[in-house]
């Protein structure tokens, strides 16, 4: 779905051409801008209804990070996946040389 976009000198969003009528009626009626806090540092996080509208059709989630934090924890992601990926791969593999006691072969 795409939502209305702003050109130089608009002051508000335009609608889509196409809409039916309950997301309208969400859009101009039930959803007000909001400004919710980052849950890791505090910074206000502004929830536009459009972006409400997305995450009511569940194509979003409601945000809960800022951008400096969502980049900062897939950054730490990205860097704790490249990091286990470069780990050896004998110390994730079962030791072959290793026999339980007990199950020793006769020769």
């Amino acid at each position: 779905m795409q939502l209305g976009g702003r050109r130089r000198g608009d002051k508000e969003p335009k609608p889509p051409r196409r809409m039916c009528d309950a997301c309208m009626k969400f859009l101009n009626h039930e959803a007000e801008t909001q400004e919710i806090p980052c849950e890791r540092c505090g910074t206000i996080i502004t929830w536009t209804k459009e972006h409400q509208l997305h995450v009511k059709l569940g194509a979003w989630v409601k945000p809960t990070l800022c951008a400096d934090c969502r980049h900062s924890v897939a950054t730490h992601k990205r860097a704790s996946s490249e990091a286990e990926a470069a780990a050896p791969q004998a110390a994730l593999e079962p030791n072959a040389a290793h026999v339980p006691s007990g199950t020793e072969e006769s020769v």
